[in-house]
């Protein structure tokens, strides 16, 4: 049921148009979702059609197969926009949020490699933003680590060669 779920979560979570209070709970929801242990939630989870994803990698884009699954799709539409960078407190847990979630797919491993290298350059920027931000030590340590997993999600598969060096000069300046 995830994909009559996803879009309704997508829209009630957007950060323009949602509640504060709407946006937290509902990434505790899709957080207790990703926790659930059935194997048929997890398959849910990496169910999707493949489609042709054009990326760049360096300064060539190039089209790759991904799978469009619900957890990038998850990541895409509900926790990068809830993890781009906001003023004020409830935004800074907002974000957390949004982070724990993205590393909780990423540990789960629901993301292939072509899935996460698709993703990368997507948030690329918001772990970026996050990183910078001296007021929040917390979210500091939360993108390390969601970074980490994209970079070894990546290195799992064939498609670490996809990643020269400007795109690791932008990682890590």
């Amino acid at each position: 049921e995830l994909a009559r779920l996803l879009p309704l979560i997508a829209a009630q979570a957007d950060p323009e148009s949602a509640s504060t209070q709407a946006r937290i709970d509902l990434l505790a929801l899709v957080h207790h979702l990703l926790e659930l242990d059935a194997p048929e939630v997890r398959k849910a989870w990496m169910t999707g059609e493949a489609e042709e994803d054009s990326i760049m990698i360096g300064c060539v884009m190039a089209d790759i197969q991904v799978p469009q699954t619900y957890a990038l799709s998850a990541i895409r539409t509900v926790m990068c926009p809830n993890a781009t960078w906001r003023s004020g407190n409830a935004n800074q847990r907002i974000r957390k949020g949004a982070l724990v979630c993205i590393n909780l797919v990423l540990e789960s491993r629901l993301l292939g490699a072509n899935e996460v290298r698709s993703l990368f350059n997507e948030i690329l920027p918001t772990l970026k933003m996050v990183l910078d931000d001296s007021w929040s030590p917390d979210n500091r340590l939360i993108a390390t680590l969601v970074l980490g997993g994209l970079l070894s999600a990546i290195a799992r598969g064939d498609a670490m060669g996809d990643l020269d060096g400007e795109v690791l000069r932008d990682v890590y300046p």
